[in-house]
C-alpha cells in the first residue's frame, strides 16, 4: 500500500517496550490521533477502500488525446464494483435479489487531463453509509514521474437503492455489513 498525503486518515504505528527493559514489545496504533485496535485500523484501511490500476484506451479519448470527461464515470463504476467485490459482495447477485443501486448525485473536480496510454490509479473509498444512501469518494491519479502521484480527478458519488419498480428502498443491512467488512 502506498501512502498518499491527501488521505483523510493518518495511521501511525509504533512499538514500545523494546529498550532493554525485558518487557515484551507492544504495538501502538493511532488513527487520526486516537488509539485504535488492530481490527479497527485493518477494517478502515482494507475493507472501506480499494485501488485499481487501469490503462487509458484510445477509444476513451477525445480528438485532443485527452480522456473524455464522461469516461471518468465509467472509471468510478469500475472502482465501486471492485471495492464491493473485494469486500465479498457481488452486484449481479444483488440485482438478482431485486436490490438495485443507482447513482443519484455526482460531484466531480477535474484537475488535469489523463491521456491515451496513461496508467491511472482509481482509489475508491466508502465515505458514509446510512439507511438511505451510500457515498463513495474517488481519487484518480497517475504516477508522473514514477513514485509521485499526480491528481487527475477527485469526485464524490452518492448512491441510493431502489426496487425493480423504481421505488426508493432502505440500504439493506446485509449491504451495510458488507461494506463494513462484517458480512
Amino acid at each position: 500500500m502506498r501512502a498518499y498525503d491527501d488521505w483523510p486518515t493518518t495511521l501511525i504505528v509504533g512499538f514500545s517496550g523494546c529498550s532493554g527493559d525485558r518487557k515484551s514489545p507492544r504495538l501502538s496504533l493511532r488513527l487520526n490521533g486516537s488509539r485504535q485496535s488492530i481490527y479497527t485500523c485493518y477494517k478502515l484501511l482494507t475493507m472501506n477502500q480499494h485501488s485499481i490500476e487501469l490503462r487509458v484506451r484510445y477509444d476513451e479519448c477525445d480528438p485532443m488525446g485527452f480522456v473524455h470527461h464522461s469516461n471518468y464515470l465509467r472509471y468510478f463504476e469500475i472502482g465501486r464494483t471492485e471495492l464491493l467485490r473485494a469486500s465479498g459482495g457481488c452486484y449481479a447477485e444483488m440485482e438478482e435479489a431485486g436490490v438495485l443501486v443507482v447513482v443519484v448525485r455526482v460531484d466531480c473536480r477535474y484537475r488535469r487531463p489523463a491521456k491515451y496510454d496513461d496508467l491511472i490509479t482509481v482509489r475508491t473509498t466508502i465515505a458514509r453509509v446510512t439507511a438511505a444512501k451510500i457515498i463513495h469518494e474517488y481519487s484518480i491519479t497517475r504516477e508522473n514521474p514514477p513514485g509521485e502521484p499526480e491528481a487527475i480527478v477527485d469526485a464524490t458519488v452518492t448512491l441510493a437503492v431502489i426496487d425493480r419498480q423504481g421505488k426508493l428502498q432502505r440500504v439493506p443491512q446485509s449491504l451495510r455489513d458488507q461494506y463494513e467488512g462484517q458480512g
